[in-house]
């Protein structure tokens, strides 16, 4: 994987970039919006198209499609859902994502700097990482307590770069979703999207910085494999 030394410092998000998680932050709010009388029947790529996409939230999306849901707090219904992903953590089995392991140990192979920055809790990343011990290869951790501002925001990547990259480093950043893809390019860091959800994404990004997993990354033609 010859690509990775063009590089000095890579950063990650996490969830569905690394770790199959998306789909049960999905069913959390499918469970929890029962509770107020909602039926969510999305599928994956549509529940990526409202949580993923600026500029609405996907409080804005379910407000708007559920009227009712006003009569109610937003923080309560979202801390609800909180509690059922962490339910739903600890009694599922986590995937890595295609091709994560074998990054990983190609990255933790050659001593390269890495760093997760994500919108997860620590108790949540504490939970991923019980299940699969290979992401404690990467080295450094920006959790959602560490900074202020969520994506698209870049405050999270710069922090990143603040406390673990050194001047002149070339760094190199992944995101499975638009509004961490933002954060990234604000942050001036050449940023990918791996995601495969490409339909959602083929108007919004370069397609030369667009793939479907690590795999089509790593075989992409201006890098060599090992």
């Amino acid at each position: 994987m010859q690509w990775i030394h063009f590089f000095d410092f890579f950063v990650f998000d996490f969830d569905g970039l690394l770790v199959d998680t998306e789909t049960l932050h999905k069913e959390a709010y499918r469970q929890v919006l029962a509770y107020y009388d909602i039926d969510l029947l999305w599928d994956m790529e549509k529940y990526a198209s409202y949580a993923h996409m600026p500029p609405y939230s996907l409080q804005d999306v379910l407000m708007r499609e559920y009227p009712h849901l006003k009569k109610y707090s937003w923080d309560r219904l979202y801390q609800q859902k909180k509690e059922k992903y962490i339910e739903l953590l600890t009694e599922t089995q986590i995937s890595l994502m295609p091709g994560v392991d074998l990054l990983i140990d190609s990255l933790y192979k050659h001593g390269k700097k890495t760093c997760v920055v994500t919108n997860s809790s620590q108790e949540q990343v504490a939970i991923v990482l019980q299940k699969q011990p290979i992401l404690g290869k990467l080295q450094h951790y920006v959790l959602r307590h560490d900074y202020v501002m969520a994506k698209p925001d870049p405050e999270s990547y710069l922090l990143a770069q603040k406390k673990y990259a050194k001047t002149g480093d070339r760094i190199v950043g992944f995101e499975d979703t638009l509004r961490g893809y933002q954060a990234l390019k604000d942050a001036k860091i050449q940023a990918f999207v791996i995601t495969p959800f490409l339909d959602l994404y083929s108007d919004k990004v370069e397609k030369t910085v667009l793939f479907s997993s690590f795999h089509a990354f790593f075989q992409h033609g201006i890098f060599d494999r090992e």
